[in-house]
């Protein structure tokens, strides 16, 4: 019994030395690091209300945790570290307001990672969950709330560009922005990979950054991460990376095949010889599907639509020195080496726009032309048309949705909610009461609406749709939007280059969402290559043959 009894003791002795000298990876160190950095920043009372020097802070520690030996070492040095901000109540926190739970919105609320340090280092897990439950709840030094409820990050210190070169600001640059997507962005739940992964698969690409390019690319991909076609970067170093010369081409996606739909520069189209409906079948030999999808990581976009509206720069771009194109003309193969040109050299501006003949009795109206003032004075004339076709195919400028509205609508109706962050709480989000659009007096137009869109509509052009589809008789025709609703929280990344993601979350009244899916379509329309050769606006056409039906 004795010898039984001695040998266990000597077991569990050798497995409790072996569990108390578990080493830790470098990227899980730094992992688990930047999600206690950040968790600090926005939820500690000392550091959420003082902003202390809290990158100073990361940079003084960094060394010590690279030297960690084990991970109840590693543990250990992250529990000082919060015993070093003591006293954690702040008795002068201001008192909130009570939020309904029914409005809190906590599908991008994740607190898991704590869960499992806990199970490691039960002192440090046990802390950082009494700092959770007694999270400071007055005016955050580094976040406030923006003038549309978004976020604005306020109070951070500026990372210089020729910054690059040294890996604490690298890494400051991945755990400043991972941590205000973590706690602030409302659609952080939509994103097609999980965050968290994307902290794990970004921290060796910032860390090992060996030329500036590879650092600049690893931001941009980072950012495209989030899905949100707010959501972009760039700088002079990735445009020359990608190519700032570019073909005197538009060039479209439609079925996976890549076709010029139009001319920057008419005069050097013509001298390079390709035409409007011609099949790209090859870049320099590379099939362009195959270019958009090696470069896919570094296109920003809510959905698929809007990244290949957004490829243009990836695929016939490059250097100053032209670039060999395969084209199929009418059955035929054609090459071409056409020459690329700066943007500025070609100066472009947008065509005017040629319409098919429109029956006097339907009113075509293109949205970003559109301001209220003009809208009003259509309601003098409102009882001569049977139709009207709103194209809202553009970014609007100057109008309202709710104008729209008003004369489509013969009562108010709820058309969207918005969920806000919670400053209090960073990571929940507060659903905001339904708002409504239409109201029940004043002159009404009685006939069909035909509403158009595509991936050109975006953010306040989808948010005008929600409002314009409150009408009783409208009719939405188009493709898949942009997928990018909400107003925007910017940030600067590096000195002089900035970004965004879209900071409020929108959605329909019945909790459809508007992110990454696009608005409501009811009759679906795409161009197509024979459409693109003839010159034809094929959704257009199918609004001009719907609204000649009526009576």
């Amino acid at each position: 019994m004795h010898k039984f009894l001695f040998s266990f003791l000597l077991c569990f002795s050798i497995l409790s030395g072996q569990e108390s000298s578990i080493e830790l990876s470098t990227f899980s160190k730094l992992e688990q690091t930047c999600k206690v950095w950040g968790f600090l920043k926005y939820y500690h009372p000392k550091v959420a209300k003082e902003g202390l020097n809290w990158d100073k802070e990361l940079f003084e520690k960094l060394p010590k945790i690279a030297d960690t030996k084990s991970e109840q070492e590693f543990y250990t040095l992250l529990l000082n570290w919060i015993v070093e901000l003591e006293p954690l109540i702040d008795e002068n926190s201001i008192k909130v307001k009570t939020i309904d739970e029914n409005l809190k919105f906590d599908k991008n609320l994740n607190f898991k990672w704590i869960g499992a340090i806990y199970d490691k280092h039960k002192e440090l897990g046990t802390k950082l969950n009494s700092i959770k439950e007694n999270r400071f709840l007055g005016k955050k030094f580094f976040v406030e709330a923006g003038l549309a409820d978004q976020v604005s990050i306020i109070n951070e210190k500026t990372i210089k560009q020729s910054y690059w070169s040294k890996e604490k600001y690298r890494l400051l640059v991945l755990f400043r922005y991972w941590n205000i997507v973590e706690y602030f962005f409302p659609y952080k739940y939509q994103m097609d990979i999980s965050w968290g992964k994307t902290l794990r698969d970004m921290l060796p690409k910032f860390k090992n950054s060996k030329s500036e390019l590879d650092f600049h690319l690893a931001i941009k991909e980072l950012v495209v991460r989030l899905d949100d076609s707010h959501a972009g970067f760039n700088s002079d170093i990735l445009r020359k990376h990608f190519g700032e010369y570019h073909t005197p081409y538009l060039h479209k996606f439609i079925d996976k095949k890549y076709v010029v739909t139009n001319y920057y520069n008419d005069s050097l189209a013509n001298i390079n010889g390709l035409k409007v409906g011609d099949i790209i079948e090859k870049v320099n030999g590379e099939k362009p599907w195959d270019i958009f999808q090696k470069r896919k990581k570094y296109i920003n976009g809510s959905n698929l639509a809007r990244k290949q509206l957004a490829s243009w720069v990836m695929i016939t771009s490059g250097k100053n020195i032209p670039v060999e194109l395969e084209v199929l003309r009418n059955g035929e193969k054609i090459t071409k080496n056409v020459s690329r040109y700066l943007s500025k050299e070609m100066g472009y501006k947008p065509k005017q726009r040629v319409l098919p003949k429109i029956d006097e009795s339907i009113s075509y109206m293109f949205l970003k032309e559109m301001n209220n003032k003009r809208l009003n004075s259509l309601k003098d004339g409102i009882d001569k048309k049977k139709a009207w076709i709103l194209d809202l195919r553009t970014y609007p400028k100057t109008f309202s949705g709710r104008t729209f509205a008003n004369v489509l609508s013969k009562e108010e109706k709820l058309f969207y909610k918005v969920i806000k962050p919670m400053l209090i709480h960073p990571g929940l989000f507060e659903e905001i009461k339904l708002k409504k659009a239409g109201r029940n007096n004043g002159k009404k137009f009685n006939g069909h609406v035909f509403l158009l869109v595509n991936e050109q509509t975006q953010s306040a052009a989808e948010f005008q749709a929600m409002a314009i589809q409150t009408g009783e008789k409208v009719i939405t025709i188009g493709s898949q939007t942009s997928g990018a609703d909400g107003n925007v929280s910017r940030l600067e990344i590096l000195d002089g280059l900035r970004t965004a993601f879209s900071g409020i979350g929108i959605f329909y009244p019945d909790g459809t969402e508007t992110q990454r899916k696009g608005i409501k379509i009811d009759i679906e329309v795409k161009p197509t290559i024979s459409g693109i050769r003839e010159g034809r606006d094929e959704v257009l056409e199918k609004a001009i043959e719907l609204a000649s039906k009526l009576e």
